[in-house]
């Protein structure tokens, strides 16, 4: 069903309009359930093209159509995947699995297609944000713009990524920033 935003399907949470009537979009199974899994469907001009259960049907972060046939797939992000994000290449009808290229635990925020890369905001728990452009090709990062150049005279400790749940099962995650003069062992 269309809801009159070009061809936007109905409910979709992120919506891909690509060339010669290629759609990418993420749907949930069930849409009566707050926190129904997201499904990534992908039409085009031959119909749907089926993607990979392990890719597709987890939580995807954004959809871009970086060539008329190649599409960007970021995914991850949330507490099932302790906030690792990983950004994959897929030429659907063509391919019949997307290609992983760049895997992260930084958090990649605001994320949007310039040419041939993703521009993003990059942040982690020891690094501030800053402005990206990552080459979906070879995974390479270009700083863009640094906010907080200062940030980088800071000494900051290991990064541990902890995850957890609460009573009722619900996951989430967390980044435990260790002082830099903490050593092994110590509370």
């Amino acid at each position: 069903l269309r809801n009159g935003a070009g061809d936007r399907p109905r409910g979709s949470a992120l919506f891909a309009p690509g060339a010669g009537g290629r759609r990418a979009w993420t749907a949930p199974d069930d849409p009566r359930l707050v926190f129904a899994p997201a499904r990534l469907q992908v039409a085009t001009r031959q119909g749907k093209v089926a993607c990979p259960e392990a890719i597709c049907a987890r939580r995807v972060a954004g959809i871009w159509w970086r060539e008329p046939d190649e599409l960007l797939i970021l995914r991850g992000g949330g507490p099932e995947d302790r906030g690792q994000l990983r950004l994959y290449l897929w030429r659907p009808g063509m391919e019949t699995t997307p290609r992983l290229r760049v895997t992260t635990d930084h958090a990649l925020t605001g994320c949007t297609l310039w040419r041939k890369a993703l521009l993003c905001a990059r942040e982690a728990a020891n690094e501030p944000r800053r402005l990206v452009a990552i080459d979906p090709e070879s995974g390479a990062e270009a700083l863009l713009f640094d906010p907080n150049p200062d940030a980088a005279s800071l000494a900051f400790g290991a990064v541990r990524r902890l995850g957890w749940a609460n009573p009722q099962g619900m996951r989430t995650y967390g980044d435990l920033v260790l002082p830099p003069s903490h050593r092994p062992g110590e509370d």
